[in-house]
């Protein structure tokens, strides 16, 4: 193994230092300070980055409002139902933006569309049986009052008898208006379960009921038609008698009393027919409760029903 040879360079101190003091001055670079002034720079750049983007934040936010536990109020309307039935539709979803009255559901309208054709029907017969007693109270009226002499008498008689063919005739055809709103309730009824047989949804035997209902029912009207025409025969009659019942027609003893009478059967009348308005305001009432609309402008919010759900009042 051989050792290369390691040659040391020796300079003596004396001349070292006599060949410093020989160069000139300007040779003589200064000491360098690195790495001091770049953290000091990094600083001041962040510094200019950091209020840049303060100034350029505060410039988009201006005028506005932030915090971190903001909370949202509100109105909330709940929609009730006020009549029952089977939703025919629900033309609107949930979140969805509404105006006051726009239609938010649709229930079936047919069953109170009928109930408000029989008041209707009803408030016709209860108004003509007024003014049938109301007649009759101008009858007990004008036959009790009669002693002023026999040609008024008769007279009294025979516009009396003309004014109780007039309600003859009144009662028949209030007797017809309630005949024929059967008939139509009964017709409605025997389609209704026609559809219901075509979908076996309701036995033969009740089908067969209902035909014999109807027909039952049109065979009143027919009736009533006949009792109408019976009673305008009649007060043709009593037209032609006027003039055979002049002079005999008696006076009634306790005239008071019938006219007492007659003005309690023509106030019940009347209350009746006062009735019968209100089941017919109450029935167009519940008729257009079936349209369920919006209140107040608003968004729809935890929408529950769909179209063929049966829903209950309230």
């Amino acid at each position: 193994m051989t050792t290369a040879p390691v040659t040391v360079n020796r300079t003596d101190p004396v001349e070292e230092a006599r060949g410093r003091r020989e160069l000139p001055a300007a040779a003589v670079p200064p000491p360098r300070r690195k790495g001091r002034a770049r953290p000091y720079a990094y600083l001041a750049a962040a510094v200019v980055v950091g209020l840049g983007g303060y100034l350029a934040i505060r410039l988009l936010t201006r005028g506005r409002e932030s915090t971190d536990d903001a909370q949202i109020g509100t109105d909330m309307v709940p929609i009730a139902v006020r009549v029952g039935g089977v939703l025919l539709e629900v033309p609107v979803t949930d979140n969805q933006a509404v105006k006051k009255g726009d239609l938010l559901a649709q229930i079936d309208p047919s069953d109170y569309r009928n109930r408000v054709d029989l008041a209707r029907a009803e408030l016709r017969a209860a108004q003509a049986q007024a003014a049938a007693t109301l007649a009759r109270m101008r009858i007990v009226d004008a036959s009790s009052k009669g002693g002023l002499s026999t040609a008024r008498a008769a007279l009294s008689g025979t516009t009396s008898s003309m004014a109780g063919a007039d309600a003859q005739v009144a009662g028949a055809q209030a007797m017809l208006l309630k005949a024929e709103a059967d008939a139509e309730r009964a017709d409605t009824d025997l389609r209704r379960a026609q559809e219901l047989r075509r979908s076996n949804a309701i036995p033969q035997a009740q089908l067969d009921t209902l035909t014999s209902v109807r027909a039952s029912m049109h065979a009143a009207v027919d009736y009533a038609r006949a009792q109408v025409a019976a009673a305008e025969e009649a007060k043709n009659s009593a037209r032609t008698r006027v003039a055979e019942a002049a002079g005999r027609v008696e006076q009634s003893a306790p005239v008071d009393a019938q006219m007492a009478a007659a003005r309690a059967d023509a106030d019940l009348a009347g209350a009746r027919a006062a009735a019968a308005e209100v089941s017919l305001a109450q029935a167009e009432l519940n008729l257009s409760y079936t349209k369920i609309v919006a209140p107040r402008d608003g968004h729809i919010s935890k929408l529950a029903v769909r179209p063929g759900q049966l829903v209950q009042a309230a």
